[in-house]
């Protein structure tokens, strides 16, 4: 639905319930422009138990602030795994259970209460440096509903200001029209994570982002969606979690590049297909005879026939294309190659002592694959690893076999590592517990 000139409204997607692979790239030019992306960066509070969940501990004087980065407008919640308290624990806090989509930490905000007021809850948060004139700029974040809230809404979004704006009432909401939001479907998970995400065509000068709900009572789509062990007084309330914010400037995004060129296989080998530079904000559609058959990142492919692909990334209103030929090669063939190639003679100088690097993590205690175990690493290699952002979320100069570390979550990782000798090797690991 277009509002104007400046900014559309998207509708959400829910995380899908299988595992997709999705490769990574460093890249600045897809820098998160958001500060502490993923509420992980806090300070510790004076006592657990006396902090009541808010951005700032409020138990000293002066206030003391916990969460970095990030501003409250009203009194939004901070939740997070390192917390012993059980009113602002991670995953069990005083609204429900659920673990952070990234990380060990999240926020939550009130959108909504049935009392008659318009009272709503907004993070906030300073960017670096202003957003720039005509400048296109794609924004994510993930809304989880509280499992003992019964309420459900349509309308979160996010609202680009150069100055915040007051709040219409005591303490109640800001009146604006947000230029990213949600008002396709009811957002009533429990259980996973819903995205919400847009595209902004920046006026210039916007300092801020906002996040929560800007309509009031009356502009307020609800529902009562079913809670688990409701809370004392919560009857009227709606209250979600929320994380996993990005904002990436795509304003110079290249067109969608395969990493693989046309190329000759085997009957019965399969190839892991991927886009070269995936864009967490960007849709993707892969096409073979007129049918699509994926709309992930990366695909296995095993075709029994010669194929050409197709794959379609969609990016706001900007689409790309890139086509891939697989022919495939008569089995007898393939047969004959592989009993032609003589059996390689090792020696101790020789690959017996390459760099042999895992693709596949299963981080579940059981001793098998639990850690990023590089097979003949020499003494003072360094690895750093990369989140789906970008961000750097590993580095050992001397690595000693231990990532990952418990606060790493489920997904895939790209990871530069480079030996004493200069050699470098680039790769993706997956993470499933």
């Amino acid at each position: 639905m277009l509002l104007s000139n400046n900014y559309r409204i998207f509708k959400t997607s829910n995380l899908p319930l299988v595992v997709c692979l999705f490769f990574l790239w460093h890249s600045v030019n897809a820098q998160n422009l958001i500060q502490n992306p993923s509420f992980e960066s806090y300070v510790t509070p004076n006592h657990w138990y006396s902090w009541d969940g808010s951005f700032y501990d409020y138990s000293v004087f002066p206030a003391k602030k916990i969460l970095n980065n990030w501003e409250p407008l009203n009194s939004p919640d901070y939740f997070l795994s390192a917390s012993s308290s059980t009113y602002t624990g991670v995953p069990n806090n005083k609204f429900g259970e659920q673990y952070a989509k990234d990380g060990g930490a999240y926020i939550g905000l009130s959108t909504f209460q049935s009392d008659g007021t318009n009272y709503r809850e907004y993070a906030y948060q300073q960017f670096t440096t202003p957003l720039l004139s005509n400048h296109t700029y794609s924004l994510s974040f993930w809304v989880s509903r509280a499992d003992k809230i019964p309420l459900a809404v349509k309308q979160i979004g996010a609202y680009f200001c150069a100055t915040i704006p007051p709040l219409a009432g005591t303490n109640q909401y800001i009146n604006a029209i947000p230029q990213i939001e949600n008002t396709s479907n009811f957002i009533t998970d429990t259980v996973g994570w819903t995205q919400i995400k847009g595209c902004y065509i920046a006026l210039g000068g916007e300092k801020f982002i906002i996040l929560g709900n800007f309509r009031n009572k009356l502009q307020t789509d609800t529902i009562r969606a079913g809670s688990n062990n409701l809370i004392l007084n919560g009857d009227g309330l709606s209250y979600y979690y929320l994380d996993d914010v990005s904002l990436t400037d795509i304003t110079a995004t290249p067109k969608v590049k395969l990493n693989y060129t046309d190329s000759t296989i085997c009957k019965g080998d399969s190839l892991l297909i991927g886009v070269l530079q995936p864009l967490a904000e960007a849709a993707y559609q892969w096409q073979t005879l007129g049918n699509v058959f994926a709309q992930t990142a990366a695909v296995w492919l095993k075709p029994s026939v010669t194929q050409t692909y197709v794959v379609q990334q969609t990016l706001c209103s900007v689409v790309s294309y890139d086509t891939l030929h697989i022919t495939i090669k008569d089995s007898v063939l393939c047969i004959k190659t592989v009993t032609t190639v003589p059996t390689p003679t090792l020696t101790p100088n020789d690959s017996i002592n390459e760099l042999i690097i895992p693709n596949v993590l299963t981080p579940n205690g059981d001793g098998i694959n639990d850690y990023f175990k590089l097979k003949n690493v020499k003494e003072n290699t360094l690895v750093t690893i990369y989140n789906r952002w970008g961000n750097e979320v590993f580095s050992a100069t001397n690595y000693q076999n231990n990532f990952p570390t418990n606060t790493i979550s489920d997904g895939v990782y790209y990871y530069i590592i480079k030996e004493p000798d200069g050699q470098i090797h680039k790769g993706y690991v997956s993470v499933f517990r």
